[in-house]
């Protein structure tokens, strides 16, 4: 299991840096009639967006850093590349939240479309989803704790203010979980190893 993870780790990082060069790639101009290769000219009020993506931003979406199954979230930037942020979200069970970290490397890797990033939350990791005869759920439960991840963020242009959002997030869930599970026979919501995480964000700068 654990090393399932590892490799899906590798493989979203490595889609990421993928995405990155293919995308940056585009920014290269064919070469005009004299064989001179030229860059893709930026317009000006697109030349700080070179140099940062948002400092300010909040999106919709679903997955553990939107609280749940849909939320929002909202993320505030430190300064390039750590950001600090909340998300708040309905999880089957009730409403979910996680409070973490962001960290960018688009400037490591030269990305201007896209931006690679790691992310450390703490919050809802788990909901254990319970259904009586009536037809309720007074016994579903929801679970807290870290999850570690990793994703990309994708703007069509460098001067776009808002973009998607995609990340692979991995769980650390205590044998507490998987317990309360086979206890009352729960259908186990979001038990896979990994989560998903799909969003869009607008800036708000």
């Amino acid at each position: 299991m654990r090393s399932t993870a590892m490799f899906l780790k590798g493989l979203v990082f490595a889609a990421a840096i993928f995405m990155c060069n293919v995308i940056s790639a585009q920014d290269v101009v064919i070469q005009d009639s004299s064989d001179q290769v030229t860059k893709e000219e930026v317009p000006s009020e697109a030349n700080s967006a070179y140099a940062h993506w948002d400092y300010t931003s909040i999106g919709i979406g679903g997955g553990l850093d939107y609280g749940g199954l849909f939320g929002v979230n909202f993320t505030q930037y430190l300064g390039e590349p750590f950001g600090l942020f909340g998300g708040v979200g309905y999880n089957m069970d009730k409403l979910g939240y996680n409070l973490g970290v962001k960290l960018r490397l688009h400037q490591m890797f030269d990305c201007k479309k896209s931006a690679p990033f790691l992310v450390a939350m703490y919050g809802y990791n788990a909901v254990a989803v319970i259904q009586n005869s009536g037809g309720g759920m007074e016994k579903s439960k929801t679970f807290y704790g870290p999850t570690y991840g990793i994703g990309f963020d994708y703007r069509s242009t460098a001067a776009s203010t808002s973009y998607w959002t995609f990340s692979i997030l991995f769980p650390v869930r205590s044998s507490a979980v998987h317990d309360y599970f086979e206890e009352h026979d729960a259908t186990e919501t979001f038990s896979l190893p990994f989560a998903i995480s799909i969003g869009y964000r607008i800036s708000l700068n």
